[in-house]
């Protein structure tokens, strides 16, 4: 069901998802995505000569964009639980203008926001381990606390740890 609704999402600042698989050969799962031409948002901040914050104009527009980004999976239900700068491209469009593009709901949930996950069998089906899924420094704490009732709010935590680490160095 996952991977159906995230092939769906139609939003400019995704990477659409374009088929998924199974190779039986390998016996490995595989997906398809859009080639996206740019640069990570983690290659930028990460391999810089020179450390430091970006231009708060330019963190700015890439919380905003984001943050546009979200808007269609949130309403289907869809927590991405994974943002950070490494799932996240810069690109240049045609007219010139900074875009980004999020990429990598491996580990997204769908969720329905009433739903409350409290049985050992629903956290099993979070992960095939049943473990905490992200990246640390950005994920919501009441994630990182054992509280398997995801929503579109870990994400929001993330962008603004993110923001925070763009703005901050």
């Amino acid at each position: 069901l996952e991977m159906e609704i995230i092939s769906s999402l139609q939003h400019p600042n995704i990477v659409r998802l374009l088929d998924t698989g199974h190779d039986e050969g390998l016996d490995a799962h595989f997906i398809v995505m859009e080639y996206v031409e740019g640069i990570s948002l983690g290659d930028l901040l990460y391999d810089r000569e020179v450390d430091g914050a970006l231009l708060p104009e330019l963190a700015i527009e890439i919380a905003i964009q984001l943050c546009s980004a979200l808007t269609e999976p949130h309403q289907l239900g869809v927590i991405h639980r994974d943002i950070k700068p490494d799932n996240i491209i810069l690109t240049v469009q045609s007219d010139e203008q900074l875009a980004i593009k999020l990429l990598d709901f491996g580990v997204a949930r769908v969720v329905d926001p009433h739903e409350k996950i409290d049985s050992a069998a629903a956290r099993a089906r979070l992960t095939a381990t049943g473990g905490i899924v992200g990246t640390p420094p950005y994920i919501a704490p009441e994630l990182c606390e054992g509280s398997f009732n995801a929503s579109a709010k870990a994400d929001l935590y993330a962008i603004g740890a993110l923001l925070f680490e763009l703005l901050t160095g």
